[in-house]
């Protein structure tokens, strides 16, 4: 804590200090008379643990039709999608930013399991699918998530009142992946009514 007490002396509002997998960050407080105490006031974010999942498969790209009646067609696809972020539980965006636990993800190999962690992800690619006559198709895509624990709590000290913390507040956050050895990402056909054209 000592570490984290200097840092509160020494830094301006609203910054933050990143030590392992957790994350403080230095409240703002109102201005005080000079002859006042100046409690200091920060929240500390914590990222318990990370692991990954596979989204399910979703449809990308519009439809093609192969009206030929007696030979399979090769049809290439142009799209991309936008994936983002989605927090849930009690984490407060507005104490410690998202930004903040994936900067902290990114900072600890132990925690980020190889990949780039971000809040938001867009992919584009072309993709060929082979129609049978008379058949009709889409490209559907399935992406690689990180999901993250985190634990969060305000906390003050100071005006020999000691330190007081308010209770942990916990959440859960999943993050688009980048990056990596593996492939973060899948892409398929699916054709007649599975291809919901």
């Amino acid at each position: 804590m000592v570490e984290v007490n200097a840092w509160l002396d020494d830094t301006s509002n609203t910054t933050t200090l990143i030590i392992g997998s957790r994350f403080y960050v230095k409240e703002p407080f109102d201005k005080l008379d000079k002859r006042d105490c100046i409690p200091r006031r920060w929240t500390t974010n914590n990222v318990d643990r990370t692991g990954t999942w596979w989204s399910s498969w979703e449809k990308v790209s519009g439809c093609n039709y192969n009206t030929k009646s007696s030979s399979t067609a090769s049809y290439n696809f142009q799209t991309s999608q936008t994936i983002t972020k989605t927090v849930s539980g009690s984490f407060d965006a507005g104490i410690g930013s998202v930004d903040g636990i994936a900067k902290t993800i990114n900072g600890n190999g132990g925690l980020s399991l190889g990949y780039s962690w971000s809040t938001s992800k867009t992919t584009g690619f072309e993709f060929t699918c082979n129609i049978n006559p008379g058949d009709k198709a889409s490209v559907w895509q399935q992406n690689l998530m990180g999901w993250a624990d985190t634990a969060q709590r305000r906390c003050t000290s100071g005006c020999g009142e000691g330190e007081w913390c308010s209770d942990w507040k916990f959440g859960h956050i999943d993050f688009p992946l980048k990056g990596g050895s593996q492939t973060n990402q899948n892409l398929g056909c699916s054709s007649g009514a599975d291809s919901h054209c």
